[in-house]
């Protein structure tokens, strides 16, 4: 009986090893293929809240022209990262143009993103590359999406030319894995995992 127990403790033991090391290698796959959006408001007020929208769709119609012709990830972060001072003035002139005078700054770079699901494709918690937008004191609700491949056309779902995108810079195994039966548990579980283990 004593021996059962130990066998079984090793087999789980070996399973969550595994577990482990195929989540990470999918996070790692990710992180170098594609770019994140974080948009933060100023606060959670409703007007701030329906503000950040405003900004977003803004950035998100600007990118989308700068990225027109881009199809990998060292293309696009080289494409936000000349435009950064056009994208921060974007973002001031939706501000203004809605009668506020918050400041905002668009910045490129390492963000930590939660596991997030946009329509059938889920992304698992980790730091990515990512654009920032801060409107004001940027302490309001954020909203998270994925500029490139482009997955952020409509709520709750990710654009035929995002999912094209996607398969094409991500190899066959890390491509199933973000999108074959309920990857958000997993994910879910990995990320449990990460702040147990820190």
């Amino acid at each position: 009986m004593k021996k059962k127990v130990t066998a079984a403790i090793l087999a789980g033991i070996c399973i969550g090893i595994s577990f482990v090391a195929t989540i990470n290698k999918t996070e790692q796959v990710l992180t170098d293929n594609i770019i994140r959006l974080h948009v933060r408001a100023n606060s959670d007020s409703p007007e701030d809240q329906q503000l950040k929208l405003k900004v977003r769709d803004r950035i998100l119609k600007e990118s989308n022209v700068l990225l027109e012709e881009a199809k990998d990830q060292m293309e696009v972060y080289n494409i936000l990262g000349r435009n950064l001072d056009y994208l921060t003035e974007c973002a001031r002139d939706e501000i203004r143009k809605r009668g506020y005078s918050y400041s905002a700054e668009v910045t490129l770079g390492k963000s930590e993103f939660p596991t997030k699901a946009y329509g059938d494709i889920c992304l698992p918690a980790g730091t990515y590359e990512a654009l920032v937008v801060n409107i004001g004191s940027g302490k309001g609700h954020n909203w998270w999406c994925v500029v490139f491949p482009p997955m952020c056309f409509a709520e709750g779902t990710v654009s035929e030319e995002g999912d094209r995108l996607l398969k094409e810079n991500l190899n066959d195994s890390t491509y199933d894995m973000i999108s074959q039966d309920k990857p958000k548990i997993k994910f879910k579980a990995y990320e449990l995992w990460q702040k147990l283990t820190k």
